[in-house]
């Protein structure tokens, strides 16, 4: 009984330990990113320039359009006045992509704002699941050993209780042995005199034998 509630802990310890250190591992990486993003904001650069930002696929995706559209506006205004219709034309799809551009990454950082939010919450309460377990193994190990003793003491009691048992029976039968059991095969009689050794049949019978 005993055995199976500390595997049945130990079970428990095992999956709480690996679910906190998979959030705490999670939280570390979205706190790390977190930080990359704010001192980017900080220094006045583009979030482009943090890896996991320009790789994710909406912002790459975005970004590679918005410099195709660059690298044609420079062909066209090679060719035409700031005011042609092909430049304002170009200019303002230049300026949507830009704008879809920076939501997906402020909607990147909000993401990433979120996950780390609810990593951390995992991480506590993986943490205080694994400290409850922790604190019930040490739990069974006290009751085990209150167990053991009490096993140890109700075995003691069985053997003595087994003990007197057999005295008992024994007592049982010994008190079957009443004194009717024995017989009387001729009483004894007193003498009726002082006994006197015969020294001449004694000595009569000693040359015979």
């Amino acid at each position: 009984m005993v055995e199976d509630i500390e595997r049945t802990n130990k079970f428990k310890q095992d999956r709480w330990s690996q679910d906190y250190s998979n959030a705490r591992s999670e939280r570390i990486k979205d706190e790390v990113l977190l930080n990359q993003i704010q001192r980017v904001e900080r220094e006045g650069k583009s979030y482009l320039e943090v890896p996991e930002i320009s790789a994710a696929p909406g912002v790459n995706e975005l970004h590679t359009q918005y410099v195709q559209l660059q690298v044609e506006l420079g062909k066209l205004q090679k060719e035409y006045k700031s005011q042609h219709p092909k430049i304002i034309a170009q200019r303002a799809r230049i300026h949507e992509v830009k704008e879809n551009l920076d939501a997906e990454i402020e909607r990147f950082i909000q993401r990433t704002q979120n996950a780390y939010e609810q990593s951390k919450t995992r991480e506590v309460r993986f943490r205080q699941a694994l400290d409850e377990a922790n604190q019930e193994s040490v739990d069974i190990r006290r009751r085990s050993v209150k167990y053991n003793l009490l096993e140890k003491q109700t075995q003691f009691a069985e053997q003595a209780h087994d003990i007197i048992l057999n005295r008992l029976k024994d007592a049982d039968i010994l008190q079957g042995l009443t004194p009717n059991s024995v017989e009387t095969i001729q009483r004894a009689k007193p003498a009726g005199a002082p006994f006197v050794p015969k020294i001449g049949l004694n000595i009569l019978l000693g040359f015979v034998f």
